[in-house]
């Protein structure tokens, strides 16, 4: 016999309604719950996937400090250029005026300080985009391996869920034929 059955409503007291479908007639009864075997999903690797998580979001607070650090070496040297643009054209004013050879060397001597320190912070802020390039590398690297893992946990719920529902038909199927057999051993012992 091809039968359908469908849990319709859980009881609270010990009870579910069972809708059962027969050659299209429909049956529904309650029936008591059985004890079922099957334990609330744990992910095995849960403990993997929180620690992958937690050095995922360690790589982006490194990857927020290195970007705040290009951004401020890049304050730094806009700062710095801004003032040897002013002193060259202080310099050149003061030029225009008339000033003597010390302070003509004091200005020349001022502006390739300027410069030099500007090319040093430009090689510094070159190896801190090199840094925030490994840094996102790293977020990169880290984020995938947290995709993998959710993944996997996604694929671990799916296979827990079908043997959940082949537990709970089997459990169906095994109901209905007890009741079936009591019917039938009544209808027997009636006869």
């Amino acid at each position: 016999m091809n039968a359908k059955y469908v849990i319709i409503e859980r009881g609270s007291i010990g009870f579910s309604t069972i809708l059962c479908v027969v050659k299209g007639i429909f049956r529904q009864f309650k029936v008591k719950k059985i004890g079922c075997s099957m334990k609330k999903f744990k992910f095995s690797l849960a403990s993997v996937l929180d620690y992958k998580e937690m050095v995922l979001e360690e790589k982006k607070r490194e990857l927020a400090e290195a970007i705040k650090a290009v951004i401020k070496k890049e304050k730094e040297i806009y700062l710095l250029e801004a003032e040897r643009v002013s002193v060259i054209a202080e310099f050149n004013q003061k030029k225009v005026e008339g000033m003597t050879i010390i302070d003509a060397f004091s200005y020349e001597l001022h502006i390739r300080t300027l410069q030099k320190t500007i090319d040093s912070k430009r090689e510094e802020l070159c190896r801190l985009r090199e840094e925030e390039e490994r840094k996102k590398a790293e977020v990169v690297f880290a984020r995938q391996e947290v995709l993998s893992l959710e993944k996997l946990k996604e694929q671990r719920v799916e296979e827990y869920n079908k043997e959940v529902m082949k537990s709970e038909e089997l459990m169906i199927d095994e109901l209905v034929s007890n009741r079936r057999i009591s019917a039938a051993s009544e209808q027997k012992g009636a006869s």
